[in-house]
């Protein structure tokens, strides 16, 4: 579930903030009483939250940030597919809907910008979809990865076009070998 919150309810925060190494890279990751806030590639942890806030697309304002050592089961569950937890974001009802959209797309499965658009009945938005998708504060959570063109190709991943090869290649993996159990 994505909660939109408007921008005065996303001042001041109080934030809880982690790195989290997870097989596709290192993650930050930022949270309060409400839900995640923001979860993004980072290089290294060499780096603050306020840097890595300010690098991403989330548009909430941090006053307070607290380093916690570990991320909660909570959130974790989020990577398995759980919904436990939701996600706080400003944006306007269209990125969340995009977002909703793009969390239906299966586990090693991938859908073209023109197929999300359709679902939100919206045939002509396919590049409002792609910008919706690049303002996704949520890596791997909101799989905009799993979004290509329609020819095929990639497109653009703000953390790299290598990351999101690997991500599709693994999770196309992974689901073929549970298809294979399952049989």
């Amino acid at each position: 579930m994505i909660k939109l919150f408007p921008a005065p309810e996303a001042t001041n925060l109080h934030l809880n903030w982690t790195f989290f190494t997870h097989a596709f890279g290192l993650l930050f990751v930022a949270w309060d009483h409400r839900g995640v806030w923001q979860i993004s590639f980072i290089e290294s942890t060499n780096t603050t939250p306020e840097v890595e806030h300010e690098k991403s697309e989330a548009k909430y304002h941090c006053r307070n940030w607290q380093y916690v050592d570990a991320v909660p089961a909570q959130i974790l569950g989020l990577f398995e597919g759980a919904k436990s937890f939701p996600l706080c974001a400003i944006a306007t009802d269209f990125q969340r809907n995009v977002w909703e959209v793009a969390i239906s797309i299966p586990h090693g499965e991938t859908r073209h910008y023109e197929e999300l658009a359709d679902a939100l009945s919206r045939p002509d938005s396919s590049r409002a979809v792609g910008t919706a998708l690049g303002a996704n504060p949520f890596a791997l959570v909101v799989p905009c990865h799993r979004v290509l063109r329609k020819s095929g190709e990639l497109g653009g991943y703000r953390w790299g076009i290598a990351r999101k090869q690997t991500i599709l290649r693994v999770e196309a993996e992974n689901r073929e070998n549970a298809l294979a159990v399952a049989v």
